[in-house]
C-alpha cells in the first residue's frame, strides 16, 4: 500500500504505561520481587500492554490476531 504522506492515520496504539510514584520508588529501594511490583503497579492501575491490545479488540478497533502477531515479534 502506498503512504500517500498519510503517516499513521488509521493505526492505533497498544501501550502500558507505569509511573513510577515514591510508593514504587520505595519499592525499588527494597528490592522487591517482581510480584510485588505487579500487584502495587495494578493496585494502582497499572494495564499490561495484552490486556490493553484486548480491550482494543473488544471495541473492535483490531483484531486478536494483529495482538498477537504485533506481541510476538
Amino acid at each position: 500500500r502506498i503512504c500517500n504522506f498519510s503517516g499513521y492515520i488509521g493505526r492505533s496504539v497498544i501501550a502500558e504505561v507505569l509511573p513510577i510514584d515514591s510508593g514504587f520508588s520505595q519499592l525499588i529501594e527494597k528490592q522487591e520481587t517482581s510480584l510485588i511490583y505487579e500487584q502495587y503497579a495494578r493496585s494502582k492501575g497499572f494495564r499490561p500492554i495484552n490486556q490493553d491490545g484486548m480491550e482494543k479488540v473488544d471495541w473492535g478497533v483490531t483484531t486478536k490476531e494483529e495482538i498477537i502477531n504485533v506481541l510476538s515479534n
